[in-house]
């Protein structure tokens, strides 16, 4: 509950809305959660649950332990040391592990009997004051490690952070520009096929060291339902805008923006219609058929393809469309729905379930898994289930700029290693198109530490 000291590491809350007398509002369970993330700067003991796997570290030492009976195989690498394995363990490990370690940031990887990846961790080792650092591992002397140290020249032994971007107050290099810093994505569930409330806190302003928002700023939603609404199921994308009051040219003439995207997933319901908005369209969908509506007197260009089937072409409209088409009689089954505006630019591409079962599920997208996160020199991408397939990976930065592109034939059997040398300290989304499906983008932060 609020106010009570929450352990290390991440703990979901969740609150129901409900009727006193009855089991829950109109029948439905309508509720949201977010995180609680306690991150270790340094002291005795600490334990983080990792999947089943409970990670306790010290200033010097890491133990990792699995259930009781199961045999598990064990890695840690260095971080700050180009990812150097320090310790492993791959033969009749059982499931307990310990390695004596010096003070860095060290990633922990815990696999099952059949060496599938179970846990992924980072753990910082921090000794302020003991002496535990060693030689020329505490460059300004503030008592906290190089390898946690987020100003590694200046003595800053609180660590204040207050933008939570990585780097230390004290030796904040801001950019010349002021920026404005969006949260990350909501994900909420909800058995209400109208959707759920959802809420959440003001974007961050940045200063910039030349262009400031001055006395005579603003700060306004651009896109989105303003934050308390009833979002409806699916992707809506909200945006913010920091401007000059006076006349609207932006803080020194340009526009400065974030966004991100409140996703309402639904977890079951009454059957009938269901609605998903996908950027500027709306689907409708039953148990056969699909309702794309885009902008009053807007033309627009739809297609669906069947995924259970090849990849067929079920559906097209690419002449005269208007703003609206039906697809009717479709089977049971998923599909792709694509939507693009009069230039033939793709602007909304959705998958859909059709059947009994499944008609109000909203379907995630496929996952990757990208390493270490935050990230200095580079960025791994596991990308090894879609081996040999043709991918088209992207990189955009907070304000969505393209910053790196690429087109792969085929995808290695192996991560993929991505070089972050020229980027600054931020974050990024990674996004992957693969030739029949799109898998969920994924964000990283970069977070050099000179």
């Amino acid at each position: 509950v609020k106010g009570s000291k929450f352990p290390i590491g991440e703990t979901n809350i969740l609150y129901t809305a409900f009727d006193l007398g009855s089991p829950a509002v109109c029948q439905n369970t309508i509720a949201c959660n977010f995180d609680i993330i306690v991150k270790y700067t340094g002291g005795g003991g600490n334990t983080v649950q990792c999947g089943e796997i409970s990670i306790t570290s010290t200033s010097n030492s890491i133990e990792m332990e699995g259930q009781s009976g199961r045999n598990y195989f064990f890695k840690i690498h260095d971080l700050n040391n180009n990812w150097a394995e320090v310790f492993s363990c791959s033969f009749n490990c059982g499931n307990r592990e310990t390695a004596n370690l010096p003070p860095s940031t060290y990633l922990v990887q815990v696999y099952d009997s059949n060496w599938s990846l179970i846990c992924e961790q980072e753990v910082n080792l921090v000794d302020n004051g003991s002496g535990l650092c060693g030689d020329n591992q505490d460059s300004d002397g503030d008592g906290v490690c190089n390898g946690v140290d987020n100003c590694l020249s200046t003595y800053n032994p609180d660590q204040a952070d207050s933008d939570g971007n990585g780097v230390g107050d004290v030796c904040q290099e801001n950019p010349p520009n002021s920026q404005l810093i969006c949260q990350a994505d909501i994900v909420v569930e909800t058995n209400d096929p109208n959707g759920a409330i959802v809420t959440w806190d003001d974007p961050v302003i940045r200063p910039g060291t030349v262009c400031q928002p001055a006395p005579n700023f603003g700060l306004r939603q651009e896109q989105g339902l303003p934050k308390g609404s009833k979002f409806p199921i699916g992707e809506t994308i909200i945006q913010y805008t920091i401007y000059d009051i006076g006349n609207n040219n932006g803080i020194c003439g340009t526009f400065i923006t974030c966004q991100f995207s409140v996703i309402v997933r639904s977890t079951g319901g009454n059957g009938g219609e269901n609605n998903i908005q996908c950027g500027a369209i709306n689907l409708n969908y039953t148990n056969n058929s699909i309702e794309m509506n885009g902008q009053n007197g807007q033309n627009y260009f739809f297609k669906i393809h069947d995924l259970n089937n090849n990849w067929a072409e079920v559906f097209s409209c690419s002449y005269q469309c208007g703003s609206s088409q039906t697809a009717s009689n479709l089977s049971s089954g998923r599909y792709l729905a694509r939507v693009y505006d009069d230039g033939w630019s793709l602007i909304c591409e959705q998958e859909i379930n059709l059947g009994a079962s499944n008609r109000n599920a909203t379907p995630s997208l496929a996952t990757f898994t990208l390493f270490p996160n935050p990230a200095q020199e580079s960025i791994s991408i596991d990308l090894k289930e879609y081996a040999g397939k043709n991918a088209d990976i992207s990189i955009n930065n907070i304000y969505g700029q393209i910053v790196y592109q690429q087109t792969i034939e085929s995808l290695p059997a192996d991560v993929l290693k991505i070089p972050l040398t020229h980027y600054l300290n931020g974050l990024y989304l990674v996004n992957i198109r693969l030739k029949n499906r799109v898998l969920k983008s994924e964000r990283f932060l970069v977070k050099r530490l000179y």
